[in-house]
């Protein structure tokens, strides 16, 4: 069979669709974590991720918005201070000149 007669394949591999949309594997990754484009995990969890070809049609109008990234730690809550003086670069005071 002539490879002209073969049907495209509806579903992109990460490193297909960053080739043909510009972006890097990880801002793919990223998007593909904040839901902004669609896409399908056959071999469930961990397994390869798959975005439709014309997934590239939303990236077209250009870069979704950014959102502020916030790290979570495991070990303390959101909001939660560590105890102890603050450090003289976080109080704004000057350093003092030792000799």
């Amino acid at each position: 069979m002539p490879k002209d007669d073969l049907v495209p394949n509806p579903y992109l591999s990460v490193g297909e669709f960053a080739m043909m949309t510009g972006f890097s594997e990880s801002s793919i990754y990223s998007f593909v974590d904040r839901k902004l484009i669609p896409h399908l995990q056959p071999a469930g969890k961990g397994g390869g991720i798959r975005i439709p070809a014309d997934a590239a049609q939303r990236l077209e109008q250009g870069p979704p918005p950014s959102e502020p990234i916030r790290l979570k730690s495991k070990h303390r809550p959101e909001g939660h201070t560590l105890s102890g003086p603050l450090p003289r670069w976080k109080k704004g005071t000057p350093r003092s000149n030792r000799t």
